[in-house]
């Protein structure tokens, strides 16, 4: 947990990994869950560039972004949890993002 902890301190804004690129490949090492958790603790995406989506969505991309986890390599609680806390314009947007975009898409 250091390592994040120092991440912080540098200025760093977020985290981003692809345990897929692991010998072997790390998706589902719970392991790695308490890495994402301390990033969560200190208010940083896992993943950059969740701002500028949340940008466009209030704008003009709110009818095509769809909601993604990257569970199992984390867990999907706290996937689901961060997203909650994005600041959408309005909860239907928030809605539309977490699973009406993909119910249109796919005509279910």
């Amino acid at each position: 947990m250091s390592q994040v902890d120092q991440c912080v301190e540098l200025g760093f804004k977020g985290v981003a990994k692809d345990n897929g690129w692991c010998v072997p490949a790390l998706y589902d090492d719970e392991s790695l869950f308490p890495v994402c958790e301390r990033v969560a603790e200190h208010g940083l995406p896992n993943s950059p560039g969740a701002e500028e989506y949340i940008r466009a969505a209030n704008y003009y991309l709110g009818h095509r972004l769809l909601f993604a986890s990257s569970s199992p390599i984390r867990p999907l609680g706290l996937s689901v949890e961060q997203f909650a806390a994005l600041p959408f314009e309005d909860e239907d947007l928030r809605q539309r993002c977490l699973g009406g975009n993909v119910q249109r898409l796919l005509g279910i």
